[in-house]
This record gives structure tokens, sequence and C-alpha cells, in this order.
């Protein structure tokens, strides 16, 4: 067998076990959060225990993504207006710190960034399709999974303030 063939099984492999992995339900306890490096982030890694009493916002988003890169205005917003009252946003994707920090300071976003390009926190997740918003608790249970776009009401909910008009 050629490299390149087995270079696309392998891949299809990951596309399917990726495509077959179960988003984490609300009210589940969420998985692990690991990158191989972050961005826009001071001090150790960020883990589900040293955050334990934030809100987290788990934004799965891409350079490559137009979709993604729509939404990412918005994503900032969230972490401005709700980050002094509780809320942490963690932007993931599975590109490299190089490819990321050019579009990350074009655009002047300061949210945490994480890389991930084994896919350990994407699998984990079960993210098969860009963008994905997940949203965790302060106890670190799922509290909604769905789009950056219906994130904002959920922030809010969990952060236990009056759902209104961003």
């Amino acid at each position: 067998m050629s490299m390149r063939l087995f270079a696309w099984m392998a891949s299809l492999g990951l596309v399917m076990a990726l495509a077959h992995a179960q988003k984490p339900t609300v009210g589940a306890q969420a998985p692990a959060i690991v990158a191989s490096s972050w961005l826009n982030w001071q001090g150790d890694a960020p883990t589900l225990e040293s955050l334990q009493g934030r809100v987290v916002l788990l934004e799965f988003w891409g350079t490559w993504c137009g979709p993604c890169v729509r939404a990412m205005p918005g994503i900032q917003k969230l972490h401005d207006r709700y980050r002094e009252r509780g809320l942490t946003v963690l932007a993931i994707s599975y590109e490299t710190p190089e490819k990321m920090q050019p579009f990350l300071q074009a655009n002047a976003y300061t949210m945490p960034v994480g890389s991930d390009p084994e896919k350990k926190t994407i699998a984990a997740y079960g993210i098969s399709g860009w963008p994905t918003t997940i949203l965790l608790d302060k106890e670190g249970k799922v509290a909604h999974v769905g789009s950056p776009y219906d994130a904002e009401e959920a922030v809010e909910k969990a952060l236990g303030l009056e759902a209104g008009p961003g």
C-alpha cells in the first residue's frame, strides 16, 4: 500500500471516529480540556479543576472555517462582556499557534485560544461540525451545546444573570 493511500485511510478513520463520537449531553460531567499550547493565556494551562467556580464557554473553531471566522467577533464580545462576571472563554482549534497567531493579532482577539493538533479535546467533546459552542457550568457540567449564535442566553443563565438583549 502506498504511503499516500495509507495516510488517506488513516485520515478517513479519524474523521469517521470523530463523526461517531458523542457530544456531551446537558447535565453530564465535562470531559477534560487539553491543548498542546495556549495563546492569550498567562500561567499554567487551564483545566476543569483550575476553572472550578467559573462558567466556561468552549468555542470549537478554525481559521479555515468561514462560519467560525464570522462568529469570532461575537465570541470576543462575550469574552469582553462577561469575563469579570465569571465567564472564561476558551476557543479551541486543531491548528498550530503559528497559523492562529496572525489571525488573532489582525483581529485584536484577546480571548484564550488553545491549539489541539492531536484533537484530544475535539474528540472528547465529539466535535463534528464547525463552529460548535459548549458551555460548562460552575461545577464543570455541560450546561449548553449549540452554536456561537445561541450562546449568550445560556451564558447569562449559567452566570445567574437575567437574560436580555446583548
